[in-house]
């Protein structure tokens, strides 16, 4: 097999009645996925455990919640692929081996990569001369959100 596709991600908006998410990329085992839930105030909590994980061939869905009631309006669920870095192949010299060994080790060797472009994706990157942290940017970046909000209701005020 080969990954024909780089996604490693599904976002979904709540509706108050959806509870089966289907997902389009390839994973190897149902530990491999990560399910999380941001609610209407931004407010994300990882809900994997209150998840059923169905894999096919090339990817699956996930049903969410186990129990209780749907996601609701407002809210957003995101999959993603969530792979072990393992390397579990061990090749002996002068042996025969299956190709399927390689193929497959090629394929979550390309997973890995895609899982860390698509968290790369969302990262805050710095210049390489920067002297601060991305805690530092992020932080910066939210006190200025304050500040305006501040300054936006005493002079409405």
């Amino acid at each position: 097999m080969t990954l024909d596709s780089k996604l490693s991600k599904a976002v979904y908006q709540g509706n108050g009645s959806t509870t089966v998410f289907p997902f389009a990329f390839k994973v190897w085992d149902s530990s491999h996925i990560a399910v999380t839930v941001t609610d209407a105030a931004g407010v994300s909590t990882d809900v994997t455990s209150n998840s059923t994980v169905t894999l096919t061939s090339s990817g699956g869905s996930v049903t969410y919640p186990k129990t209780g009631a749907p996601l609701p309006g407002g809210a957003k669920l995101a999959i993603t692929r969530n792979m072990p870095f393992t390397q579990g192949i061990n090749l002996t010299t002068a042996s025969r081996f299956d190709p399927q060994v390689l193929e497959d080790g090629l394929d979550q060797a390309t997973a890995e990569r895609q899982q860390m472009l698509e968290q790369m994706a969302r990262a805050v990157i710095l210049p390489a001369t920067s002297s601060e942290t991305p805690q530092d940017v992020v932080q910066a970046v939210y006190a200025a959100r304050d500040d305006a909000a501040a300054a936006a209701s005493s002079a409405a005020g």
